[in-house]
């Protein structure tokens, strides 16, 4: 939109990629190969195109990602490769520490904090998910060698980024019948909140003080609408 800042000030047309470069893990299955990278320029960019260009999710959202969210997240790409046809895919995934504690009350939370002085890892839980830190978590490929390699692989891939726990993050409903068909037997499908959308019907950011914040600005920022404007976009400096 114009007049626009991103927080994290980075604009990216086009993901630039680095030049060959060498995997942190490879893991041999039975169907495939599993290239483990850790930063999503080191996968090919034709790749991402030919796994995600149909999604708004796709490799530009995980560098910017990584330039934002970098300290809340670690970043886990698996380029799946099948070992008769030589078809690719990208698979991302996430390691995050999750806090057990985090939504209990007050007191609880106090009480965790006074025993992980002993024990650091109290109510605290590593986990894998595959997928992405925001949104649904689509699959780089839903072609059964792929679903193969990447059920084959995730074990591995997760003991060694120490993560006890896998997640398949918030799969849409359309791959459960041929993502089930692989993973049911050893996974648990759990229900998540249904998913919303909200119609953001405005041709630019002016347009939406305007129509939407300009009749009350008075009363939200104590002041015209021009001073309206300026508040807001100063949060983005």
């Amino acid at each position: 939109m114009p007049g626009y800042q991103n927080p994290c000030s980075v604009c990216i047309p086009m993901l630039q990629t680095t030049a060959s470069p060498s995997p942190q893990r490879v893991v041999k299955t039975a169907s495939g190969t599993v290239e483990v990278y850790g930063c999503c320029n080191e996968v090919d960019a034709e790749l991402w195109e030919r796994s995600f260009g149909s999604q708004a999710i796709d490799g530009r959202y995980y560098q910017i990602a990584e330039e934002c969210l970098g300290d809340q997240f670690e970043f886990v790409y698996m380029v799946l490769r099948d070992g008769q046809s030589g078809a690719a895919a990208v698979q991302p995934a996430i390691v995050v520490d999750q806090d057990g504690a985090a939504g209990l009350p007050a007191g609880a939370r106090r009480l965790a904090e006074g025993i992980r002085k002993l024990f650091p890892g109290f109510l605290r839980m590593r986990l894998l998910m595959v997928g992405c830190a925001a949104g649904e978590g689509h699959l780089g490929s839903a072609e059964r060698w792929a679903l193969e390699t990447l059920h084959a692989a995730l074990p591995d891939v997760a003991r060694s980024v120490g993560a006890p726990i896998i997640v398949l993050k918030d799969i849409p409903s359309n791959y459960r019948e041929t993502v089930g068909a692989v993973f049911e037997r050893d996974y648990r499908r759990v229900p998540g909140m249904p998913g919303a959308t909200l119609d953001l019907d405005y041709a630019s950011f002016e347009d939406y003080l305007q129509r939407r914040v300009g009749g009350c600005s008075g009363r939200i920022c104590g002041g015209s609408s021009r001073n309206c404007r300026r508040s807001r976009r100063s949060r983005w400096k």
